[in-house]
């Protein structure tokens, strides 16, 4: 993995190159300059054809850079919107863009006009609507939680990061119950004497807690075998993370 920040300039080439679009936003920590090495890309885009717009994007960073995993984060007849991972850069340096409708978006606060086309164009044929495969959602949802546990962790953010670590939490539970189980997930775990909580949430300090979070992270990553460079790129940031903690 580069571990290098992704340029911003080099994302906007790519993305104002886009026919499609009408206006392009920036949000979020780039667009009030108060960015850091794990800030990601948040952007915004209008368009009176969102479906071609997404695609056009999709293509073209994949061309460019090359895409370890998309994500879903919405899509509907208003909006589509989606999370790209470059290949070779840091899963932090992810790009989350909202492609919308004029008459539907809602912008963020401190959203930044970037560019602005007054003829955006119509395509010349019907795109049809695309996801990723369920299983690489799922598993990219719960990677992604880890990621943002290690990020407010580095911040300092650590009402933050307990929301991420109660996330996984409920992951471990669900990957541990039975899925025919007449009972509710807590109530079959307690059924099977599975003492785990008290290691991870009634005993034991943070240090030990952080590790089983990891461990579940590889092992999920080892049994699945999805989005093979950003599963690796991840586990590799948790790994420099324990072992900065540890010095």
């Amino acid at each position: 993995m580069r571990d290098s920040h992704t340029s911003l300039d080099e994302v906007i080439k790519v993305l104002t190159d886009n026919p499609h679009i009408s206006e392009l936003h920036l949000f979020g920590s780039r667009a009030i300059e108060k960015s850091d090495e794990l800030s990601d890309i948040d952007l915004t885009a209008t368009s009176p054809h969102p479906a071609a717009a997404e695609a056009y994007a999709r293509k073209s960073l994949a061309d460019k850079f090359g895409l370890s995993a998309v994500y879903t984060i919405k899509n509907d007849e208003h909006e589509i919107a989606r999370t790209f991972c470059l290949s070779g850069m840091s899963p932090f340096h992810k790009i989350d863009i909202g492609f919308s409708l004029p008459s539907e978006v809602k912008f963020f606060p401190n959203s930044r006009l970037i560019l602005k086309n007054n003829k955006p164009q119509k395509p010349s044929i019907e795109f049809k609507k695309w996801t990723e495969p369920r299983a690489e959602h799922d598993y990219f949802d719960v990677m992604m939680g880890s990621l943002r546990y290690i990020k407010h962790r580095r911040r300092g953010e650590n009402w933050q990061a307990y929301k991420c670590y109660r996330g996984f939490i409920e992951q471990l539970a669900n990957a541990h119950a039975a899925s025919n189980s007449p009972h509710s997930i807590y109530k079959e775990l307690d059924i099977q004497g599975n003492d785990e909580i008290l290691r991870l949430f009634f005993a034991g300090d943070i240090h030990e807690k952080e590790r089983k979070y990891y461990e579940f992270i590889k092992n999920r990553a080892e049994n699945e075998r999805l989005l093979p460079e950003f599963s690796r790129d991840l586990q590799e940031i948790w790994e420099n993370y324990l072992d900065g903690r540890n010095q």
